[in-house]
């Protein structure tokens, strides 16, 4: 029976092993057009468990959150769709967050979404990739006023504050966000590194105005910027 059992278990890993990141986000993508998020999350499981990290968000997670956007944009799926996915993928996330990250004496590293930004997966995003990176990862909360975020990062000792800008069509509040930001620096010691992520047209907008604030170009960008940190 043992012997059996060893077996199946060795089938079952090498079932794993030979999961690809183009047949992972196909069956995501299949799971989100037929609104199953429970098969989503299983999708999503599957990757972290047979993928390197940097292959999963790379090459599964990213296109996934791209198409599920791309596609309410264009039309081609339904609030249904979207929530329901984005709902599975804030559940994964949290489920990573939860395993990953350093002990008691590593960097901290604060996440949330500024006044106004509602949407989490960004700011969740970010968390999960620094505390695979080994920082320790903290995700405050999403649509959160300067002084709430500075007394966060000041409760928790964080050395960098992220902060997700994830919808391109709160543009137009464009004002209030550099507003914010301007305020937050001011609350936080220069030492506290603050990153800001999202849609190009916001934060090159973002660059421009605002100094003492470090713009995140791309999702690989964040983990550049921590081994540096670290490497210092």
């Amino acid at each position: 029976e043992d012997r059996a059992r060893g077996r199946s278990s060795t089938r079952r890993l090498s079932s794993l092993s030979q999961d690809s990141a183009e047949g992972l986000l196909s069956r995501g993508e299949e799971a989100v057009r037929g609104v199953d998020p429970e098969e989503l999350e299983r999708v999503l499981i599957r990757g972290a468990l047979a993928l390197p990290f940097s292959t999963l968000v790379d090459e599964v997670l990213i296109p996934l959150l791209e198409g599920i956007g791309g596609g309410w944009w264009k039309g081609e799926s339904g609030r249904t769709h979207e929530y329901r996915a984005r709902a599975a993928i804030r559940k994964f996330l949290e489920w990573l967050l939860s395993l990953l990250g350093g002990g008691d004496g590593a960097p901290v590293f604060l996440a949330a979404t500024p006044r106004g930004e509602g949407n989490e997966l960004g700011a969740l995003f970010t968390a999960v990739s620094a505390a695979a990176e080994g920082w320790r990862a903290v995700f405050l909360g999403t649509d959160l006023p300067a002084s709430a975020i500075a007394a966060g990062a000041q409760e928790v000792e964080a050395q960098v504050v992220a902060l997700s800008v994830t919808d391109p069509a709160r543009s137009g509040g464009l004002e209030e966000e550099l507003e914010e930001l301007e305020v937050l620096r001011g609350l936080l010691p220069p030492s506290v590194r603050i990153f800001v992520g999202g849609p190009q047209e916001v934060v090159s907008r973002i660059a421009d105005r605002i100094r003492g604030v470090e713009v995140l170009e791309s999702p690989g960008a964040l983990g550049e910027k921590l081994q540096e940190r670290t490497a210092s």
